[in-house]
């Protein structure tokens, strides 16, 4: 879900090769990265956004071709709100077309290019609103925290009503920051470098903000092109945190009951990989990488639907991610490596999107802070 909570509200080529793709493309720009401060580039280490070639599935690499040749047509059926690479029942790889229920089936094929073909009913995948009006107290992700504030918690820009969740705190050029969506800290698009952002977001102080509740400013976005023809593969940004003199500091742990400080090592996305997120409004949630190489249609409301490619799609039997989760790090279950940034997911929650992070840190030029 472009999940931030609101009251109103290519083909690839060989396997071995995806990870280059990603990384040339953002250096020729495609992601669009604003910057507030030098030290923030496009330049920086981290993992690559590709497929684990590790442990893939039989006929990996065939479905991951087959489904960019076939994208332009089934991307074009009514209904159909994307497509993935997942796992057939027989343990090899499949094309998914996720539909918003109103698909004739009889418009898709049951192969492509010998590749079987599996539709999932997710819904659409969107900006969630939520019918949540209540400041969370206690331990609550949503309540206002001391120092050092935890990850995971509610976070948000002081120049709009909303809340969304601090996914990691990363570092990069000598300063630290802390990572969420674009949709969460730059206003889909319309922030500025040097917008307060503010810990809890406005939507858990009745919209009210707090001097005190200060932790950072925005310093740097990637651009969100809303447009079905767009080749999005971040909704990402980072403020810098203990800005001015007297500011909150940012910590690298979840609260209690959460899964504790992610690792500095990145994980790459795999099929079947079991991954947790904690996130300002449902805590601590564990499901499955089910979907790869995953493109997507999302709706942000009244800032219009975007087309993201190379995501990833994680799955579970209850909701796995909730309105105000955006911004949630994905880790591994149970060695907690960074795999992915959330920022999507369909009205049940069960199923949701992530960025792949190596693409994400590799915008900004940042590493996880973690052990």
């Amino acid at each position: 879900m472009a999940d931030v909570t609101r009251p109103g509200s290519r083909r690839l080529v060989r396997l071995l090769l995806i990870g280059a793709l990603l990384v040339a493309g953002l250096q020729a720009g495609r992601v669009g990265v604003t910057h507030a401060r030098a030290g923030v580039g496009p330049d920086s280490p981290g993992a690559s956004g590709g497929v684990a070639a590790e442990n893939a599935p039989p006929g990996l690499e065939q479905a991951i071709a087959a489904q960019e040749r076939a994208n332009p047509r089934l991307l074009s059926i009514a209904g159909v709100v994307g497509t993935a690479v997942g796992l057939a029942g027989n343990g090899g790889a499949s094309i998914l077309v996720f539909s918003d229920g109103r698909v004739n089936l009889g418009h898709l094929p049951g192969r492509i290019d010998d590749v079987p073909v599996e539709v999932q009913v997710t819904g659409r995948f969107h900006a969630m609103l939520s019918p949540e009006a209540k400041r969370g107290g206690g331990a609550s992700p949503k309540s206002r925290f001391g120092d050092p504030v935890p990850i995971g918690v509610s976070t948000g820009n002081a120049n709009e009503c909303s809340a969304g969740t601090i996914g990691a705190r990363v570092a990069g050029g000598g300063k630290h920051y802390a990572l969420s969506n674009n949709h969460v800290y730059a206003r889909e698009n319309a922030g500025s470098p040097g917008e307060i952002i503010a810990q809890p977001g406005l939507y858990d102080t009745q919209c009210s903000f707090d001097p005190a509740d200060q932790l950072g400013r925005l310093a740097a976005s990637g651009r969100i092109t809303f447009s079905t023809s767009a080749s999005n593969t971040i909704d990402a940004a980072i403020a810098e945190v203990n800005y001015d003199t007297g500011l909150r500091s940012l910590g690298t742990s979840t609260p209690p009951g959460g899964y504790g400080m992610p690792r500095t090592t990145t994980a790459t996305p795999a099929l079947d990989l079991a991954v947790q997120k904690f996130g300002r409004t449902s805590a601590l949630t564990r499901g499955t990488i089910t979907g790869v190489n995953v493109t997507v249609n999302v709706d942000y409301g009244s800032a219009g639907v975007a087309r993201f490619v190379n995501q990833v799609t994680v799955t579970s039997a209850g909701p796995f991610i909730k309105p105000g989760d955006s911004g949630s790090l994905l880790v591994t279950d149970p060695d907690r490596k960074p795999v992915g940034l959330l920022f999507a997911g369909s009205s049940s929650g069960k199923y949701a999107i992530a960025n792949p992070i190596g693409p994400v840190l590799q915008a900004f030029g940042v590493t996880i802070e973690g052990e």
